[in-house]
């Protein structure tokens, strides 16, 4: 690596060191609703060329999500941040231009759903 590289390299070191990773967070949904519990907890990282991440919630059967912390630490930029409730899936998407190398932290909380486990049972037992 020539001296301009070798340059280069040692102020994105020195960046990265003074700086750290820059947090963002979004939420969606209600944080402190009664009753809710933690029901998914998913950390990961995000490539350098990878756009779009998304990142199925596993929801309990009879429960239903209430609110979605995600956390992602970049350096450089800042994704888009989505929560689609009808599928429980958090999308994470870079534009082409971005830095996309990142790491991600979600959390997600839910509510027991009334009634769900007779509901269950009487399907289970064909009743209707």
């Amino acid at each position: 690596m020539g001296s301009f590289g070798t340059f280069l390299l040692s102020i994105l070191v020195s960046v990265s060191v003074a700086h750290g990773a820059q947090t963002e967070r979004w939420e969606f949904g209600v944080v402190d609703t009664p009753g809710s519990v933690v029901i998914a907890h998913d950390e990961g990282d995000i490539g350098t060329f990878e756009r779009t991440k998304k990142i199925n919630l596993a929801v309990p059967k009879c429960y239903t999500i209430t609110y979605v912390k995600v956390k992602i630490s970049n350096l450089i930029s800042n994704p888009k941040v989505d929560f689609d409730p009808q599928t429980s899936i958090v999308t994470i998407s870079y534009h082409f231009w971005q830095h996309s190398r990142s790491t991600y932290d979600i959390v997600a909380r839910a509510v027991w759903k009334q009634g769900c486990i007779i509901t269950s049972m009487m399907q289970e037992r064909n009743y209707f």
